[in-house]
Parts: C-alpha cells; sequence; structure tokens
C-alpha cells in the first residue's frame, strides 16, 4: 500500500507539471500580437507593464523574461512598432492607473478586474492568459493548450485567442483574425 501511495503520488505530480506552463511559452507571441493591433511606441520607447494583484512587485527575472523575447529583435517588428528601447515595469493595484505605457501583461487579477477594464478602455493593449475570466476585462486572452498525447512531451498550441473589443478602443489586424482559435467581441 505505501508503493502505490508513491506511485499515486508520482503519476499526480507528472500530471501537474504536463499541463503547467512556464510563462516563456505563454508571452513568447507577445510581440506578435500587440503589433497585429496597430501599438506603437512612444518616442521610440515601448513601455510594458506586467501586473499582479497577489504581488506588490513583480520580480526582476519576470521582467527580463519580457524584456529577452526574442522577437523584439526583429527589424520587422522593431519598424512595426517604431521601437529603439524596451521598457518593462512591474505593476500592481496601486500604481495601475497610473501607468503611461503601451501594453500590459495580466500575470493575475481579482481585485483590480475594473481598474484593468478601465486602463484597457483608455487604449492600451492588454492581455491575459490561461484564464478566460478575464475577456470582459482585457482585449486579449490567449488560451494555450498542450495537444501531445504522450505525457513526456509537451506541444503547446494556441487554442482560444479572444479579443474585446467591447471594453477597448483599439482594433485587431485582419493577420491577427486569421489565428486559429480566434474568437472577437464587437469588432468591426
Amino acid at each position: 500500500m505505501k508503493y502505490l501511495n508513491i506511485i499515486f503520488i508520482i503519476v499526480l505530480s507528472w500530471t501537474g507539471i504536463a499541463y503547467t506552463q512556464p510563462l516563456e511559452r505563454l508571452i513568447y507571441g507577445l510581440p506578435l500580437f500587440a503589433a497585429g493591433s496597430h501599438i506603437k511606441a512612444v518616442d521610440e520607447t515601448l513601455t510594458i507593464g506586467v501586473f499582479s494583484d497577489s504581488k506588490d512587485k513583480i520580480n526582476k527575472e519576470t521582467l527580463t523574461k519580457f524584456k529577452d523575447i526574442k522577437t523584439w529583435s526583429n527589424d520587422r517588428i522593431r519598424k512595426i512598432f517604431e521601437l529603439q528601447k524596451l521598457e518593462i515595469v512591474s505593476l500592481n493595484s496601486e500604481n495601475l492607473t497610473d501607468f503611461a505605457g503601451q501594453i500590459i501583461w495580466v500575470l493575475d487579477a481579482s481585485a483590480s478586474l475594473e481598474k484593468l477594464k478601465e486602463v484597457t478602455a483608455n487604449g492600451i493593449f492588454t492581455i491575459a492568459a490561461q484564464d478566460p475570466g478575464y475577456e470582459d476585462y482585457v482585449f486579449v486572452t490567449s488560451i494555450y493548450e498542450n495537444k501531445s498525447s504522450d505525457p513526456d512531451v509537451e506541444r503547446w498550441r494556441l487554442t482560444r485567442f479572444f479579443v474585446n473589443c467591447e471594453v477597448s478602443q483599439l482594433r485587431p489586424s485582419s493577420n491577427l483574425k486569421t489565428k486559429d482559435g480566434y474568437v472577437e467581441k464587437n469588432c468591426d
């Protein structure tokens, strides 16, 4: 019986690992998604806020992951954004409404959902992942699923790309509308 419990715990931990996704995989498409919504840098600086309701400050390692996305260095992406400099800042409920950047990635939110909806309405590109509960508050919600039938192999794919134009003045480009799993709400 003791061995069965150990095997059960091991199998349970494997399945937990298989369905959690590293942040790097979720944020990889951020430059393309934002570029497809006509976001531009201001004074050649693109400012991205990383928001969390559960943390007062996002750790430097997490902020660096956003800055180190390889696509930012692509010449075509830099031209689309008119980008020379990339700034990544930590956001929480206290400084959210003062944010003067162009993009907000939502790590987690509960108490600040209405504030997020407000900044989204002001033209900031807001995006969250893996939680359809954000769809009424942010411009883009992306859902990824592991499509591998092999538990040892991860093949994460974008399965739902929800764009809510009801809460934002931004509009998706025709390129974004061709994404697999694209769903929109009140986009003209």
